[in-house]
């Protein structure tokens, strides 16, 4: 047998590097997490639903969505404070409930028996997003004073901040440009704020809504840069006297990709590049007045093809083949270095710009066993 040229190593997982000298996130798990529960309907009095299978301990902002039925999504976190419930999905005020999320524990939460996060039979779906562990800290860097949690990863941050009316700028907390924004008002029933890189700052993007919207009184016109990003005088993104809510995201290798790519229109559609498997993905075509879209591997952790049944940000409804003005079922595929659009339905795969947040469940350059397609 031929000798091997010296300074060569064997074609082998135990010889591929597992530098971090990029900056890459080794273990996505100790970061961020999608859990699966079934409901009890226990309320807090009598112990409430722990759901604990997070593989880190600050648990600090949890997404919900009842699978089965049209209850609206149910976010909540650390620096606004547990019972403090906000629904992405729609245009309402933050709301105070007792029985929603009532305790951040180890790992992750306990929820009462509010039909949101916790009915009898009922399958849910959590996302838990790894903070520092506090109610956040004063951020001083935008004309406005912020209180923000920052992931110690630096690829996610959320906090508050009192609005104004008038265009003003924000501290996010990142170590980077933010590339994605959305913005609550929690005091006054408005639409959301919407900022994705892909559109660029003159347009508005809500979470809760299927259009865009070209004006500066969402962003100013203006871009975010490494320390702050600018609000405009409309409720969504700034209402005066209002407590605003945000959350932003930005790109770190290993953890986390916010991107922009062209819809194909075709079967065999765009692939993107993620440099992982990701576990979670929000998607949205920015040109056509479609839905939303999540798709985890937690629910569906094969590719199935068009039997895969995503959740809507911007709709309480059950999680479905396709959107409700879909006229085919969408398919995405979850591949071990990224993603591959399977449709040529407008809203997951047919003609326009996309933006995508997606977060990993495996990197490429993991010590971990090679990341693997569903």
């Amino acid at each position: 047998a031929d000798t091997a040229p010296t300074g060569s190593k064997t074609l082998k997982h135990s010889d591929l590097s597992t530098s971090t000298d990029a900056g890459g996130i080794l273990h996505p798990e100790e970061h961020f997490a999608t859990i699966a529960h079934t409901g009890d309907a226990t309320a807090i009095g009598s112990g409430g639903k722990s759901v604990t299978q997070a593989a880190f301990n600050d648990v600090d902002l949890v997404w919900t969505k009842n699978r089965n039925q049209a209850d609206s999504h149910a976010l909540a976190d650390r620096v606004r404070g547990v019972t403090k419930m906000l629904a992405p999905d729609n245009y309402t005020a933050q709301t105070t409930t007792a029985e929603a999320l009532a305790v951040f524990v180890t790992g992750g939460v306990t929820f009462g028996n509010d039909s949101t996060v916790n009915a009898t039979g009922e399958s849910y779906t959590d996302h838990f997003f790894r903070g520092n562990g506090s109610a956040g800290a004063s951020n001083g860097d935008g004309a406005l004073t912020s209180t923000v949690n920052v992931g110690p990863a630096g690829a996610w941050s959320f906090g508050t901040f009192t609005g104004t009316g008038s265009a003003t700028t924000v501290g996010h907390g990142l170590p980077g440009v933010p590339q994605a924004i959305f913005t609550f008002n929690l005091d006054t029933a408005s639409s959301r704020g919407g900022y994705m890189e892909s559109g660029g700052a003159t347009k508005n993007f809500p979470i809760n809504g299927v259009s865009s919207d070209t004006s500066a009184v969402y962003w100013n016109d203006t871009l975010p840069n490494t320390t702050v990003f600018t609000v405009g005088t409309i409720d969504n993104t700034n209402g005066s006297g209002d407590t605003m809510f945000f959350l932003a995201f930005r790109s770190v290798p290993g953890l986390c990709k916010v991107v922009g790519f062209e819809g194909a229109a075709l079967a065999d559609g765009t692939f993107v590049d993620c440099g992982f498997t990701p576990r979670f993905i929000l998607l949205k075509n920015l040109d056509v007045a479609r839905s939303w879209m999540m798709i985890d591997t937690v629910r569906y952790p094969i590719n199935i093809g068009t039997g895969t049944h995503f959740l809507f940000p911007d709709l309480p409804d059950a999680e479905a083949a396709r959107g409700p003005t879909s006229g085919t079922d969408w398919d995405i595929d979850i591949l071990s270095t990224g993603f591959k659009m399977r449709s040529v339905d407008g809203a997951s795969g047919g003609a326009g710009t996309y933006i995508a947040v997606a977060i990993a469940h495996a990197p490429i350059f993991s010590d971990a066993p090679f990341p693997n397609a569903r």
